[in-house]
């Protein structure tokens, strides 16, 4: 299951697993023009116009992916919660993410970003985070649930602005 599919920059990694039949693909979207680009691009793939939080399948999945999309989740304890009951006993989920974005803009710096201020849909400046989590806020929502925290990696000095839990 990957959460917040988007535009599927690695659908060259995963696309030849998925016509091996080794792995099968599920991608979930909740920008339908997103969505609908990606199935343009990939026949191959199950993509759902949907949020995480709705997301009703139990023990469905044996991985779940989220990269790049926690941020994005409106309630983080309903979508996790939700996303862990379609993992299969024994199913992993990776979330890694960015710190230092901008959150969710309003009409003036969207503009200043180069968004069509006439656009309702979700253009390039408009769809941003809706929060800012890192590593450790990210890991007290996960604690709540039935998971082990096999590897964490921060932000730092150093590092990527990238987080990971797995």
């Amino acid at each position: 299951l990957d959460v917040g599919c988007g535009e599927g920059r690695y659908e060259d990694v995963i696309a030849p697993r998925v016509g091996s039949g080794a792995v099968r693909w599920v991608g979930l979207e909740p920008d339908a023009a997103k969505a609908e680009a990606m199935r343009a691009r990939a026949p191959w793939a199950e993509v759902r116009v949907a949020e995480a939080e709705g997301l009703d399948d139990v023990a469905r999945f044996d991985h779940a992916l989220m990269l790049r999309s926690w941020n994005h989740l409106r309630d983080p304890d309903r979508a996790v919660a939700a996303i862990v009951r379609a993992l299969r006993p024994g199913g992993t989920l990776v979330v890694a993410d960015n710190v230092a974005f901008g959150l969710l803009r309003k009409r003036p710096p969207r503009e200043r970003a180069g968004g069509d201020p006439h656009d309702s849909g979700h253009g390039q400046a408009d769809w941003e985070h809706y929060r800012n989590d890192d590593a450790s806020r990210a890991h007290r929502v996960l604690s709540k649930l039935p998971l082990e925290l096999l590897e964490r990696r921060d932000v730092g000095p150093g590092v990527s602005n990238q987080w990971l839990l797995v």
